[in-house]
C-alpha cells in the first residue's frame, strides 16, 4: 500500500521532468531560428513565411523583425515549433533596456507570463551595429 503513493509520485517527477527538458529543447530550437537564421524565403514578410529567422548577414534585420511583430501570434507559435507552449520575447540592449523601432518596443508575443512550467533563454546578437539581447520565455 505505501508503494502505490510513492510510484504515483516518481511518474509525475518525471512526467515534470520531460516536460522541463521538452521546453528547454523547444526554447533552443525557436531561438536558435530566429537569431541564426534568415528564415524562408530570404525575405519573408507575414504573408509568404514558412521559416521565421530575424538575421541577415551578421546582424538582425530590422525588416525581419517589424514582419516577426505583424505576424499572427498562432502561426508564429506553429512556425517556431512552440504550438504547445505560450511565448514571449523582445530585444533590449545590453543593459535590458527596451530598443524601439518607429517608438514601437521591440517585442512579440503573449507578454502577460502566467505558467507552471517556465523556460527563458538570453541570446546575444547585434542589431544596429549594437550588441543586444534576445530575450524569450516559454511557458505552459
Amino acid at each position: 500500500l505505501i508503494l502505490v503513493p510513492l510510484l504515483s509520485r516518481i511518474e509525475g517527477n518525471v512526467r515534470e521532468q520531460r516536460l522541463q527538458e521538452l521546453m528547454e529543447r523547444s526554447i533552443i530550437s525557436a531561438s536558435d531560428m530566429l537569431v541564426k537564421t534568415p528564415g524562408y524565403p530570404d525575405n519573408w514578410d507575414k504573408n509568404n513565411v514558412s521559416s521565421i529567422g530575424l538575421k541577415t548577414g551578421d546582424h538582425l534585420d530590422e525588416n525581419k523583425i517589424k514582419n516577426l511583430m505583424e505576424m499572427d501570434y498562432k502561426k508564429a507559435k506553429d512556425i517556431l515549433g512552440l504550438s504547445g507552449f505560450e511565448f514571449y520575447m523582445n530585444i533590449t540592449d545590453y543593459k535590458n533596456q527596451a530598443i524601439s523601432i518607429d517608438s514601437n518596443a521591440l517585442q512579440f508575443g503573449n507578454n502577460i507570463i502566467n505558467g507552471n512550467r517556465v523556460s527563458n533563454i538570453k541570446r546575444p546578437v547585434v542589431f544596429n551595429n549594437t550588441i543586444s539581447v534576445l530575450n524569450m520565455v516559454i511557458w505552459v
